[in-house]
């Protein structure tokens, strides 16, 4: 905040940034100050400390204060220690020494060392208002104490301080209060309205959030900034137009035009959806699973993948992806083609026709890393091959036992039936035609007889009766 406000004289507070403020002044009046945070203690002797804020770094003297013989500065009362004094009624003036518009030394009575007081005093009848040590003292009340004399002095257009008059003494500093003016109320200070042209901030990388690239961490008083914040990845225009009857530091009054950046995040790392292929015989190519670059995740429309050629043959491949749009550079991942061994498969079309037949399929990798046995066979029936791997070499599929392929040959159908006759004349006897051949189309010659079975039907109408022969 510009000022901090809080409650009237003799009130700490609280101002509504947060910040802790205690006021001085005058009675009734408001004075917007920051409190003092005395972090340090240090012993001056037998009599004094000083205190020191940690904020502004003024030093306040104060007498010891013990609590338990202790006082807060760390210094333990000494036995038998007492009070210092001076009579004031019957000291002379040399027993005191004027030191500075708050204090002087002064002879004990009891004792004799030299001791610091921290008021100046007079008596009722002192008409001039001088202390017994020659300084001039105003009136406070019932007794007379010379006090620094304060005044608010102005440092700069943020500051002033409140300084003596008289020794130069620095009591604190403080914020101006301008209120909606250009006056500083405490002070009288008058400022300019000069503004001070906000800077672009370097180093911004994408990150996915949004980000603003002029005017980070500086005041904004006596403009505005439009264009200030982006989130992609590019270049940005901000300008700075200057409120009414301010003008910039340069003594211009135009907008100023800023140029800044937000540069693509580096990619880091890519993870790919398989690293280890086996070979049969085809192109192998993993897919791209995740980019990211730290902790981002990049989208897939924000970098492009590309492979190596001809990338179905054993060895070690590469991937690169690059980015693009909020992302840069490159990253490579590898993967490796091993010698596999695809698994035969069964033929599923076999049918009887009288020759040996292969019982699994013949393909470009067939043969390839394995051996077979019992995968040919020339009669009808179900068939068992066993597949074994040769040395060096796994399945595709990761795997290295051997692999049990069930085939089978079909019986082939028959399509033609000849006999020696086909009517025959009722004699009273049993009487049957001879079968001459029995075809089928997947075998060409006459099929043996024990391949087929003869079932006769009987039908009997009146004089005649006809026979019918069906064969399997």
């Amino acid at each position: 905040m510009e000022n901090h406000s809080g409650p009237y004289y003799g009130e700490d507070g609280t101002c509504e940034c947060g910040l802790a403020v205690h006021n001085y002044g005058g009675y009734g009046d408001t004075y917007r100050t920051f409190a003092h945070e005395w972090g340090s203690y240090a012993s001056k002797g037998d009599i004094l400390h000083t205190k020191t804020c940690t904020k502004c770094g003024t030093s306040w003297v104060e007498r010891h204060g013990y609590e338990n013989d202790t006082c807060v500065c760390g210094r333990v009362k000494k036995d038998g220690e007492h009070q210092h004094y001076a009579n004031w009624s019957t000291a002379g003036p040399e027993s005191f020494v004027n030191i500075d518009c708050a204090t002087h030394s002064f002879t004990c009575d009891e004792c004799g060392e030299r001791v610091i007081d921290l008021h100046h005093l007079a008596f009722y009848n002192d008409v001039g208002h001088y202390c017994k040590c020659h300084a001039e003292i105003g009136v406070s009340g019932p007794t007379y104490y010379n006090t620094h004399k304060y005044e608010y002095v102005p440092v700069d257009d943020e500051i002033h301080q409140y300084v003596c008059s008289k020794c130069g003494y620095v009591h604190i500093k403080s914020p101006h209060y301008f209120g909606n003016g250009n006056i500083c109320e405490t002070c009288g200070y008058e400022k300019e309205n000069i503004a001070t042209p906000p800077k672009a901030q370097t180093g911004l990388v994408y990150n996915g959030e949004v980000q603003e690239g002029v005017g980070v961490g500086q005041s904004w008083t006596g403009f505005t900034i439009t264009g200030y914040a982006g989130k992609d990845a590019g270049e940005y225009t901000a300008t700075a137009t200057l409120k009414e009857g301010y003008t910039w530091t340069d003594g211009t009054t135009d907008d100023k035009i800023i140029q800044w950046s937000i540069a693509p995040a580096e990619i880091t790392e890519v993870t790919l959806s398989q690293t280890v292929f086996y070979y049969n015989g085809e192109v192998r190519t993993p897919e791209v699973t995740e980019v990211k670059a730290g902790n981002l995740i990049v989208p897939d429309t924000d970098y492009s993948v590309s492979y190596e050629a001809y990338t179905k043959d054993l060895g070690i491949f590469k991937v690169e992806v690059s980015g693009k749009e909020n992302f840069t550079g490159k990253v490579f991942a590898t993967y490796e083609i091993k010698k596999g061994a695809v698994p035969p498969t069964a033929k599923t079309d076999l049918v009887y026709n009288g020759k040996i037949q292969i019982g699994i399929e013949e393909a470009e990798t067939s043969w390839i890393g394995y051996k077979v046995v019992g995968y040919t066979e020339k009669n009808a029936g179900d068939y068992f091959a066993v597949a074994a791997l040769m040395d060096g070499y796994v399945w595709t599929d990761g795997t290295t036992d051997v692999k049990i392929i069930k085939w089978s040959i079909a019986p082939a159908a028959l399509t033609e039936i000849k006999l020696s006759e086909t009517t025959l004349v009722y004699d009273g006897t049993v009487q049957k035609p001879v079968i001459t051949s029995v075809l089928s189309e997947t075998v060409p010659a006459t099929n043996p007889a024990t391949d087929y079975e003869i079932v006769m039907l009987r039908l009997q109408h009146m004089h005649c009766v006809q026979l019918k022969y069906m064969f399997r």
